[in-house]
C-alpha cells in the first residue's frame, strides 16, 4: 500500500496545492481505497480547505482542514475515506482560504488497490 506523506509550506493566500501521488493517482483493475487525513500548522488567519475526488465523484468539498500547534498528523487526525472503481482518478486539493500571507500544513495520503 502506497503512503504519500508531505507538507505544505508557505502557500500564499488564495492560492491552491495538489500531492503528486503518480504513479498511484489511479486506482488498479479491481478498484480500491484512499485514506487523506491532514492538519493545519498555521492556525493564525489561517484556514486550509480539503477537496478530494475519486472518479468523477466529488467525496469532499473544501472541508476545514483540522488546526494543531504541532501539525503532526497521527492515528488520531480525522480521516476521510472513499472508494474508488478500476481506474478511478485519486485528486486531492488543499486551499488557503484565509488571509495570512502563507500556510503551513502537513498531510498523509493512504492507497490501497483491491
Amino acid at each position: 500500500m502506497p503512503i504519500y506523506r508531505g507538507n505544505i509550506g508557505l502557500l500564499a493566500a488564495g492560492a491552491t496545492f495538489k500531492p503528486d501521488l503518480k504513479p498511484n493517482d489511479r486506482f488498479g483493475p479491481r478498484g480500491g481505497r484512499v485514506r487523506v487525513r491532514a492538519k493545519n500548522k498555521t492556525t493564525a488567519n489561517v484556514t486550509i480547505l480539503e477537496t478530494l475526488f475519486v472518479g468523477n465523484e466529488l467525496v469532499e468539498n473544501r472541508a476545514l482542514v483540522p488546526d494543531d500547534a504541532t501539525g503532526i498528523v497521527d492515528n488520531f487526525t480525522p480521516a476521510v475515506e472513499a472508494i474508488g472503481g478500476p481506474g478511478d482518478v485519486i485528486d486531492v486539493t488543499y486551499t488557503n482560504s484565509g488571509t495570512a500571507a502563507a500556510a503551513l500544513a502537513n498531510w498523509v495520503i493512504e492507497i490501497e488497490n483491491a
